[in-house]
């Protein structure tokens, strides 16, 4: 008798949880973040046409609740021509209703712009902030909800302060 009375009680507590949960993530949509500009740029290494550095990105978080950023994978463009690919393997996480700057680590393959040999190199380095479209994706996490976010964007890349 006495192990009926713990299994009804644990029935209870589930059925109260799951309406406590219900309740609570209700109202919660998740809303995707914008990423909207790169800042800066650091090189820390180059290694044939792998590039190892730091990127900070102006991303906008319109939710009530924090955002986990847990990679992103990217290609890179300047007019039609793609110049390489760029990702950002390390999580870091995006404060709540925040419009801020996170510096992430960055790993890129800039092959197809070394093939271009120097003529392509100085067409993507002309000028101190050439212009790129971002076109990838971003993986992110809140509330225990998984959601892949696509990503297109049309920046500048600040090169002015690259010690090359």
């Amino acid at each position: 008798m006495e192990s009926s009375t713990i299994g009804t009680q644990k029935k209870r507590l589930a059925v109260l949880a799951s309406i406590f949960l219900a309740l609570t993530f209700s109202g919660c949509e998740f809303k995707p973040i914008e990423l909207n500009r790169v800042e800066d740029i650091r090189i820390e290494s180059i290694k044939g046409a792998e590039i190892k550095g730091i990127i900070v990105l102006s991303i906008h978080n319109p939710n009530s609740f924090p955002v986990t950023v847990m990679g992103a994978n990217f290609k890179i463009f300047k007019a039609e021509n793609q110049l390489g690919t760029a990702s950002i393997n390390e999580g870091f996480r995006i404060a709540a209703n925040s419009s801020e700057t996170y510096p992430v680590k960055l790993n890129a393959n800039v092959e197809s712009l070394l093939s271009g040999g120097i003529m392509g190199i100085l067409n993507m380095l002309g000028g101190k902030n050439p212009r790129v479209k971002l076109i990838g994706e971003i993986k992110a996490r809140a509330l225990l909800i998984p959601r892949t976010i696509p990503i297109e964007l049309e920046t500048e890349i600040p090169l002015s302060g690259l010690n090359l």
